[in-house]
């Protein structure tokens, strides 16, 4: 048994020393010299591939929320529906978010409760805002004068 588990040693560490031998003699030979680029130059053959490259104020400044054309119509036609439904009475609905809620249903629960008037819209603003992933269990007071970020800051206690 001695022996055998010898021979079984030696036939592993002289297949790895053969594999090693191999591997290193055929990354020599295939090594290409490697050449020096000017960050103007890396810059041009990303961008020739069709890659696009950022400052880290441009990438910040994309990473930042910023109104699209068709949410500033929206937020003037709000201002404007705002004032109508002034006399309308808000709505307060106390919301408890159990263990395996998800966003989306926590959405729809409060389109049926007149909380928020799409569901999908605001489940969006939760995926987009990564408020979705920071939904916190518990019991919540909200009206329907709140705005997407008030709701999302109460419900994952971001106050």
């Amino acid at each position: 048994m001695r022996i055998i588990l010898q021979s079984f040693s030696l036939g592993i560490l002289f297949s790895t020393m053969l594999l090693s031998v191999l591997y290193f003699n055929e990354s020599k030979n295939n090594s290409q010299p490697v050449e020096k680029m000017t960050q103007s130059e890396m810059k041009a053959e990303l961008e020739e591939q069709g890659y696009f490259v950022l400052t880290s104020e441009q990438y910040e400044q994309l990473q930042s929320p910023q109104p699209t054309k068709n949410e500033k119509k929206e937020n003037v036609n709000n201002s404007s529906d705002n004032e109508s439904t002034t006399s309308q009475e808000s709505v307060i609905y106390l919301l408890k978010i159990e263990s395996g809620m998800n966003s989306e249903s926590i959405s729809k629960l409060l389109e049926e409760e007149k909380i928020i008037q799409d569901s999908n819209e605001f489940d969006q603003y939760l995926q987009e805002t990564g408020y979705s992933t920071k939904i916190q269990i518990g019991s919540y007071e909200l009206s329907s004068k709140m705005t997407y970020e008030e709701v999302a800051r109460t419900i994952t206690k971001n106050m």
